[in-house]
């Protein structure tokens, strides 16, 4: 945008007014005083005119500045919600809500990093928000908490503070979520000073049920011994009470930090037994809520001639006792980078075993966090990832590539987002008629129900094809034949959503004569 009939510097204050709501002093000097009012109604803003003062009080003031920040403030809050100028929506439990990238990115750590263009938000026009519920004040602070809203947090706790009275359930809301995370020892404490505080308005029940909310099988023996000292016989009434509202096996409180690598807080060893031989372990400095995974498998950078693949699983566990099972990728051949996710659960130690002809492997664990800025991009189902329609699993940027299959240039293409340009022709992934396919292997395995590929060819040719996919590159399913009408351009294949895993054959009945050339 050029905009004409005003001195660059005059602008540059007109500038930094737009985006702050203040004029410095200092910044006037050497200025044409009369010009920075015309311009200044030229752009619509008549309150400089009237704070503006004459130019010998510049000089006398020159540290001293205009601030107009409430007109920023107001101008700001008038786009809430307004259709002017947005370009997102954001869709909340099925509600859609029209917002404005600039201002959600700055005022916002969540959406900044959502916007920044290495995700797929960042280029949708519609955004789901999901783990969203409710209009409780903790579920509030949940909220801030989640999307970084820092501020915002520290003064929904400040006002909590004043509103947990004997009437609410809010203390209640507190004590039996996971992520109240401190020593137990700690919470029981504090429970009994607010009992005692407030025991002119409590009846024996309402305080029975306020004490089960502790979790006492997380105490040691010494710290139960002050609970029994403390409570007497209203300490069974309320591990009975507790016991009729919960599991036998006690629910961990955990930390739960948003999208922090607990790698680097972490300890990693490999450890060695007659059960599981070698495998690589993970101890977090504490209880964490996690539901996210990567770890390397090998060489990354494709440097091997004959690529190597691995299989393996990974269990978590809280004392090292009892070990849970979280991914079971033992019969798959897995390869590069493995994004995993799981169920958000609490854990301490995280165990990571390779199985078959790589059981004695070791693996690099790259990030271990609870992921909030893509977890509306994933959904889990009985231990796989079934992603959603914007995750294109099949992408460089996931880590798939081409293990069978000729190209027009030196490396096989997979493309993370196909652009349409003159040289569209210049690269393109093909097989001889009658020889071979194509083959895709996805570093991990997902359960998919569609997929999208591009043919074309010098003259647009049209073609017959199949599509088949394996779990193990030996076992073969079709779920695609196309050998009957031959088509052209871009196809889209629908089928019933199947753990497909890692392999996509594009085996290509084609028509004599022509070879054809693939790209999704």
């Amino acid at each position: 945008m050029t905009i004409n009939d005003i001195p660059g510097n005059t602008f540059r204050i007109l500038h930094e007014y737009i985006y702050t709501g203040r004029i410095r002093y200092s910044a006037l000097e050497g200025t044409d005083v009369s010009e920075l009012l015309r311009a200044s109604d030229l752009l619509g803003f008549p309150n400089i005119k009237y704070s503006l003062p004459q130019v010998e009080n510049i000089k006398k003031n020159s540290k001293m500045e205009i601030n107009h920040a409430e007109f920023l403030i107001k101008d700001i809050s008038n786009l809430y919600l307004s259709i002017e100028f947005s370009d997102v929506l954001l869709e909340v439990e099925g509600e859609k809500i029209n917002a404005h990238r600039v201002v959600l990115a700055a005022r916002c750590e969540y959406f900044r990093r959502a916007f920044s263009g290495f995700l797929v938000e960042a280029n949708q026009s519609v955004m789901t928000i999901n783990e969203v519920p409710g209009n409780a004040v903790f579920e509030l602070i949940r909220i801030a908490d989640l999307l970084l809203i820092l501020e915002l947090k520290y003064t929904l706790c400040v006002y909590l503070e004043t509103v947990i009275e004997v009437c609410n359930d809010a203390l209640l809301e507190i004590l039996n979520s996971d992520s109240f995370y401190a020593n137990e020892l700690v919470i029981f404490r504090a429970v009994c000073r607010w009992i005692k505080k407030n025991q002119n308005n409590l009846d024996p029940e309402t305080k029975i049920q306020i004490l089960s909310a502790v979790r006492y099988p997380l105490m040691n023996n010494e710290e139960l011994s002050e609970a029994r000292n403390t409570l007497g016989s209203k300490l069974a009434d309320a591990v009975q009470c507790r016991n009729k509202s919960s599991s036998d096996k006690p629910k961990f409180r955990g930390q739960l930090n948003n999208n922090l690598n607990l790698v680097e807080l972490s300890q990693i060893f490999t450890d060695t037994n007659e059960i599981n031989g070698s495998a690589t372990v993970m101890e977090l400095n504490t209880l964490s809520f996690i539901n996210y995974i990567e770890i390397i498998l090998g060489d990354v950078n494709g440097s091997d001639i004959k690529p190597k693949f691995y299989s393996y699983y990974i269990e978590v566990s809280i004392d090292e006792s009892e070990w849970t099972l979280v991914i079971d990728h033992s019969n798959y051949n897995c390869r590069s980078i493995q994004q995993l996710w799981i169920e958000p659960q609490v854990v301490r130690y995280i165990r990571i075993v390779g199985a078959n002809s790589t059981a004695n492997a070791s693996f690099v664990i790259l990030n271990v966090n609870y992921n909030t800025t893509g977890m509306e991009m994933v959904k889990i189902k009985n231990g796989l990832v079934v992603p959603n329609d914007n995750f294109n699993v099949a992408s460089k940027s996931n880590y798939a590539t081409v293990i069978e299959g000729e190209n027009s240039v030196n490396n096989r293409s997979l493309l993370d987002k196909y652009i349409e340009n003159p040289h569209r022709h210049a690269k393109y992934t093909f097989h001889r008629l009658g020889t071979g396919s194509i083959v895709v292997h996805l570093a991990q395995p997902y359960i998919l129900s569609s997929m999208r590929l591009l043919l074309w060819g010098e003259n647009d040719q049209s073609y017959g094809y199949t599509v088949e996919v394996s779990l193990d590159n030996e076992e073969w399913a079709k779920i695609a034949d196309r050998t009957e009408k031959l088509t052209r351009s871009w196809q889209l294949l629908e089928f019933d959503s199947t753990p497909m895993h890692m392999k996509h054959a594009l085996a290509l009945a084609l028509q004599p004569e022509n070879d054809t050339k693939l790209r999704y």
